[in-house]
């Protein structure tokens, strides 16, 4: 028993081929009497206006067309977005593609699959045979794309292979470093996280974030990348500690194995935790442990870092408690009333009472202003 397949001409053939083809039906019926499969055909020319009738039963539908179908196509949706958008379409962006060569879109690469072979699976916790992915849509990470990420950021030559350290970051702290490259290595590879192939086309990108990473803290600290890499290993983990207060914490260096790929549902709402990382004079572990300001006492207010340009000042500002670890870091944690004070060379209230005591009749007498700059002389 024979097939009964149905054409559908979309499309009116060249002049030029007529005389070969004669049509695209004619084209189709050459095509499978070359196959060991006896079939009829029933063409239709749906441009003309012919089309099958409804008592007519068909095992295959067959619809042609040509190129020419997808400009007609693309010049009616540059005329939609024309007239009835009032948009512009570019024509440096826009196209007529082969599916399988595919076509940039939001940073993706678009394409369908060519391949047919099938293959093995983990489907719903048991190894199966599944077929190939021919003629389905995919979605991919252009190189380039990964190559001007890299160089970009400066974590070394993409090509060459060398990872090397950023100067930008070698005055910031250990914390700061950590969280600068998890931001943006994270944000990077969940903007990709949609591809079919993320991992292994950023599998050289996280090499280059890891080595980066770890080479701008040993620039910072003027040791080698080999130390820092001891440090910092937890098992197959890599980890910055530091402390708040007296608990403990440490910042985990992600890593391309840590991206999660969640098939996401219609009508979910995408709310990200983004990471927040500072360049700033008061460094990040310091704002953490800011509980209580070191002059005054009070914890009620915000908290920032002074920097210190001497020890002896210290004294004068009303902080010689706290001199032996100015000796070793010049910093002090105050409350933005002290801070703001001890720039402007205003005595702390402790000194105002001992000046009272000894009868001195001014109060500001043995304030020592604190200014970054030319001294200025006590009030």
């Amino acid at each position: 028993m024979s097939l009964r397949i149905c054409i559908l001409e979309t499309d009116i053939l060249r002049p030029e081929l007529v005389d070969q083809y004669q049509g695209y039906g004619r084209m189709f019926e050459q095509l499978f009497a070359q196959q060991p499969v006896a079939a009829e055909f029933s063409v239709y020319n749906v441009v003309e206006g012919h089309y099958p009738p409804d008592s007519e039963q068909f095992d295959a539908y067959l619809v042609t067309g040509s190129k020419a179908d997808a400009r007609q196509l693309m010049d009616e949706v540059r005329v939609f977005l024309t007239d009835t958008l009032k948009l512009e379409m570019s024509a440096e962006k826009s196209g007529i593609r082969k599916a399988t060569d595919g076509a940039r879109f939001l940073g993706y690469e678009v394409c369908t699959s060519t391949n047919r072979n099938p293959h093995k699976a983990i489907f719903y916790g048991r190894s199966t045979l599944r077929r190939g992915l021919a003629d389905r849509l995919r979605l991919r990470v252009p190189r380039d794309r990964v190559v001007r990420f890299v160089n970009d950021k400066g974590w070394g030559d993409y090509e060459a292979f060398r990872p090397r350290h950023r100067p930008a970051l070698r005055f910031a702290s250990d914390v700061e470093i950590v969280l600068a490259y998890n931001a943006e290595w994270r944000g990077f590879a969940n903007y990709y996280a949609l591809a079919d192939d993320v991992k292994r086309k950023l599998n050289k990108a996280g090499y280059f974030a890891l080595f980066s990473c770890v080479k701008t803290i040993a620039a910072k600290h003027r040791t080698s990348a080999r130390s820092v890499f001891a440090r910092l290993r937890r098992g197959m983990d890599f980890f910055i500690r530091f402390e708040v207060g007296d608990e403990p914490r440490a910042i985990k260096l992600w890593q391309l194995k840590d991206l999660r790929r969640h098939v996401r549902s219609w009508g979910g709402i995408d709310n990200p935790r983004s990471a927040q990382f500072v360049f700033s004079r008061t460094e990040l572990v310091e704002r953490l442990n800011a509980r209580q300001c070191e002059r005054c006492g009070r914890d009620d207010l915000p908290c920032e870092v002074h920097h210190v340009r001497r020890v002896a000042e210290m004294q004068y500002a009303g902080l010689s408690r706290y001199m032996r670890s100015a000796r070793q870091s010049k910093r002090a944690v105050l409350c933005v009333a002290c801070h703001n004070s001890i720039h402007a060379g205003q005595p702390t209230d402790r000194q105002r009472r001992i000046a009272r005591s000894r009868g001195e009749p001014d109060a500001l007498k043995g304030a020592r202003p604190v200014r970054r700059g030319a001294e200025q002389c006590s009030l």
